[in-house]
């Protein structure tokens, strides 16, 4: 049997409701309670847009549940999604944690983005291991491959890349 969903009202927002299954509802526009429709944003987390006297807010609704279920954010730590999926924001999913634990998280469940995932990268893994083997000078490696000489020194000394060459 499945416990029954748990609604509570959202601190600075009257009229809304989250629920530990990770939805919002507003009872703004009418006396009826509707379930609200989030947006996608970000890297595929959800969000709603709440309304309070005369600001509009957006919010992701993981934060909500989290603040709502749980507390404030403590100094220092972020909302966590326990199984690396974005969108399932039920509270037994959610934690507030380190920055180095959600990127283990993110490495466990394979949603880490890095190396030639990130939309941001200007060398393939096959460049980097070039670089990494090569004994040229940096900045001659840095033009053959289009990138500067302190990126080639940082590959080579293990600050970036370091996961794909085995430096440090």
């Amino acid at each position: 049997m499945t416990e029954p969903e748990i609604w509570k009202p959202i601190i600075g927002f009257p009229g809304y409701e989250v629920s530990d299954a990770g939805k919002v509802k507003s009872s703004m526009r009418s006396k009826a309670s509707r379930i609200m429709r989030p947006m996608v944003c970000g890297a595929g987390y959800h969000a709603v847009t709440l309304c309070a006297k005369t600001q509009r807010k957006r919010r992701y609704v993981h934060h909500l549940v989290l603040e709502t279920f749980i507390g404030a954010c403590p100094k220092g730590l972020e909302a966590c999604h326990g199984n690396g999926n974005p969108t399932d924001n039920r509270l037994a999913n959610l934690r507030w944690d380190t920055h180095a634990s959600n990127q283990a998280d993110k490495v466990l469940h394979g949603t880490n983005v890095r190396g030639e995932q990130n939309g941001g990268a200007k060398l393939k893994e096959s460049q980097v291991f070039a670089i990494y083997s090569d004994t040229g000078s940096c900045k001659t490696l840095g033009r053959k491959f289009g990138v500067g000489a302190m990126t080639v020194s940082r590959i080579k000394r293990g600050e970036i890349w370091a996961w794909l060459t085995g430096a440090k």
